[in-house]
Parts: structure tokens; sequence; C-alpha cells
């Protein structure tokens, strides 16, 4: 029901665009948005097929090894680390080109096919591009969040941010303390910011909120 909701909302917004007395219509049918969203959602299940995929292969299951090493082993950490690498950007590459794949098509239609006898419309969004700029966003927005977290957590380590020793012993250790106030930073700025906003942000914001963090954890 997704993409029949999207085009009822597209169809009243681009049908009610007025400039003087000349009123715009939206011709887009129904089924190119079924089309636009069902090839979207193909290189999602892609990008979900090759993250398994992966797994399988890296863990040793196609070959009859042991699914999972045990924590004594020597390689383990290299493992599960590059095993995490190849899941993140194999994930990052179809969410990149899964969402500015839907963002492209989408407005290209919605705007190609609005207008009247007087007035026409033609969106001519290029992939590449806008895909370059949502892996851009991306990025700098996994690294605002890191720097964030880890600044927080070095400056809750220092001992003035210990809290105070209760009486007959308890309190949370310095570690801990300090990893439980930089889950709650990270969530607090998550809280505020919000993260859909950003991730497609197309303006300079972006690039200063992440320089801004990087100087938090600087100091």
């Amino acid at each position: 029901l997704a993409p029949w909701l999207w085009h009822r909302i597209k169809t009243y917004q681009q049908s009610h665009l007025a400039y003087g007395r000349l009123v715009t219509r939206f011709k887009a049918p129904l089924r190119s948005f079924y089309g636009v969203v069902l090839k979207a959602g193909g290189l999602m299940l892609l990008g979900v097929a090759l993250v398994g995929l992966a797994v399988f292969v890296e863990l040793g299951w196609a070959r009859g090894a042991p699914a999972m090493p045990s924590p004594g082993e020597m390689g383990s950490v290299l493992v599960f680390a590059r095993l995490a690498l190849v899941v993140f950007l194999v994930y990052l590459l179809f969410y990149v080109l899964a969402t500015s794949y839907f963002r492209c098509q989408m407005q290209n239609l919605v705007w190609t096919n609005t207008g009247n006898r007087s007035i026409r419309f033609k969106s001519r969004l290029q992939l590449p591009a806008l895909a370059a700029l949502t892996a851009k966003n991306t990025l700098l927005l996994a690294l605002t969040l890191v720097a964030t977290w880890y600044a927080v957590y070095h400056l809750a380590r220092g001992p003035g941010a210990q809290p105070v020793a209760f009486a007959f012993g308890g309190e949370a250790q310095p570690t801990d303390y300090a990893r439980a106030m930089a889950d709650g930073g990270l969530l607090a700025l998550i809280a505020c910011l919000g993260l859909a906003q950003l991730s497609h942000e197309v303006t300079a914001y972006l690039t200063q909120l992440c320089c801004a963090t990087l100087v938090f954890y600087a100091i």
C-alpha cells in the first residue's frame, strides 16, 4: 500500500501547484510508482543476500569448517574484524545505491509528469552524483557519531567527572561509568538532531557538525 499512498499524496500535491491562473496536473501512473519501489527494494534485498553470503563464506560454513572460531584461537579477533568490515562495506554500498536510486527515480518521475499546456517541468537528476553525495553524508554522519561517543567517553574518564564513592562501596568503575556516559551523550545527540534529515542533508551543515565533533574529541 505504500506506493499507492505515495502516489495519492503526490497526485494531490502536484495537482495543486499554481502560477497565477495556471494550475498544474499530475500524469504519472500508479504502476510507475510500484516499479520504482520494487526496483529499490530489489537492490536492498540483493545487499542483504550478499551480506549473508559474506558471513557464510567468512565463517567457513561452505567448506564445512566450524561455524564459529573458539575464543582462544589467535585468529578469532581478525576473523570477526574482517567480517564486520565486509558486512559494513556491503551494507553501506547497497544502502547508498538503493536510497539514491529511489530518490533519483522518484524525483524524476514526479516532476517530469507535472505540468499543463503552458508549464512543463523536466527533472534530470543523475544517480552517480546523488549516490556520491549520499555516501559522503553517510560517512560524515558515522564519523560524527563515533567522535561524539569517544569524546564523551574520554571526558567522563577524567578524575573530576567520577561519581561520588559510596560509603560501603559498590559504585561504578571508571571505565563502566565512562561507557554509560558516552552512550547517554550519543543518544542525546541523536534525540536532538535525528538521523533521517542529516543523512539526506545537501548543505554544508553536516560537514560543520562533523568538524565540531572532531574538535570536541580533540579537546
